[in-house]
């Protein structure tokens, strides 16, 4: 059975661009989420604000256990938060390059 990624059974190569790389976030990055989460709201008028700035690191240190939460750049310009557990979930699009 070949083994996924073609990888011959090795880790597969660390991938790198000529931008910030992603890595997990640990406990002390939930500052950093949390101000591009705000950002993220108060620059995008179609999202609204459900939670008051200042209650969203409280929200994210509160999911951190659950959640797998990765980020990238140093200082931190991006974050992803997403449920570790498989969903079925697929994400669709109208065409390439979007999303």
């Amino acid at each position: 059975m070949a083994e996924r990624g073609g990888t011959g059974g090795r880790a597969p190569a660390v991938l790198t661009a000529a931008g910030p790389v992603p890595r997990r976030a640990g406990p002390e990055g939930m500052p950093a989420c949390a101000r591009v989460i705000n950002d993220w709201i108060d620059a995008t008028p179609r999202m609204p604000r459900l939670h008051a700035p200042e209650e969203v690191e409280g929200i994210l240190r509160a999911a951190y256990d659950a959640r797998a939460i990765w980020v990238a750049g140093d200082p931190v310009e991006a974050c992803l938060s997403f449920d570790p557990e498989p969903s079925g979930t697929v994400p669709e699009i109208e065409r390439e390059g979007r999303g």
